[in-house]
């Protein structure tokens, strides 16, 4: 029987499948095979999504940004499963593809997107107690975070999101370094 990667056509439409299917095995239970079903799931669709963007005009961008998501939420679980160095890579890995094609100025999320990843590469740094990585990766994020803000002024939303990056993720990297400066 040929694998699923093959057996499936890679089209935009057959990655959102995909991600559909992970993110419902992600959230179907807390269990073990719950989420190595969904990992499953998040590779092929990262694979499929790969493989459009390779074979595409770069200025079709609604394939980057699928990519992204899905790196997000396979890095996200991988995190919640201790997985901490494929956490790193998959993060490391999406933001490779951000600079490999060019971003679209005018759609804000890809900041949002680049942000979230390189918080969750931060977070891993600073839990490992590797403060310098840690600070590299948040201040990527930070930067990610005023952009994305610039761009669109006033989403109320977007901007706790960023408020709570600082909070919940670069206060306690000073905590643990107990750097007092702010």
């Amino acid at each position: 029987e040929p694998a699923p990667s093959a057996r499936l056509k890679p089209t935009n439409e057959g990655v959102q499948r995909e991600r559909t299917k992970a993110t419902r095995s992600s959230q179907a239970g807390a269990g073990f095979s719950a989420a190595r079903a969904a990992l499953k799931q998040y590779d092929l669709a990262l694979n499929m999504a790969r493989q459009i963007a390779s074979n595409v005009d770069p200025s079709f961008r609604e394939i980057q940004d699928t990519s992204a998501d899905l790196a997000f939420n396979k890095a996200t679980l991988l995190y919640q499963e201790n997985r901490l160095d494929d956490a790193v890579a998959t993060c490391n890995q999406a933001l490779a593809d951000f600079g490999e094609k060019p971003a679209d100025p005018a759609n804000p999320m890809h900041p949002v997107r680049q942000a979230r990843l390189a918080g969750i590469a931060g977070d891993v740094f600073r839990i490992r107690g590797e403060y310098s990585q840690a600070e590299a990766s948040y201040a990527r994020a930070e930067q990610a975070w005023r952009t994305a803000l610039a761009r669109m002024a006033g989403r109320a939303g977007f901007q706790n999101e960023f408020f709570l990056f600082l909070y919940d993720h670069v206060a306690q990297l000073c905590i643990r370094r107990e750097d007092t400066s702010g």
